[in-house]
């Protein structure tokens, strides 16, 4: 049991420590390259980072999620598959 949890996690490790490792570098790189230009490109990134800390998370996923609305068949006024608690089919 314990060897099919690691063996199934490994490629799920693997992804993100490459994900780590791969913004650590272009953040280093990027940081870099700012501070070796400096002036326009410092101004644009500082901006940027600070427009992207200031939308909060739970925010935009409810941004997101209120876009998406009309993606599912019953916004749309079509029958759905989704399951429904006993509560909500009514009497039985």
């Amino acid at each position: 049991m314990f060897r099919a949890l690691i063996s199934g996690s490994f490629p799920t490790l693997t992804l993100a420590l490459l994900a780590v490792l791969g913004s650590g570098a272009l953040g280093a790189a990027l940081g870099a390259l700012s501070g070796l230009l400096r002036g326009g490109f410092d101004g644009f990134l500082r901006r940027l980072l600070e427009v992207t800390a200031a939308v909060p998370s739970l925010l935009l996923v409810l941004v997101l999620q209120a876009g998406s609305r009309h993606l599912h068949p019953a916004a749309r006024g079509r029958a759905c598959r989704c399951r429904r608690s006993r509560s909500s089919r009514g009497p039985t």
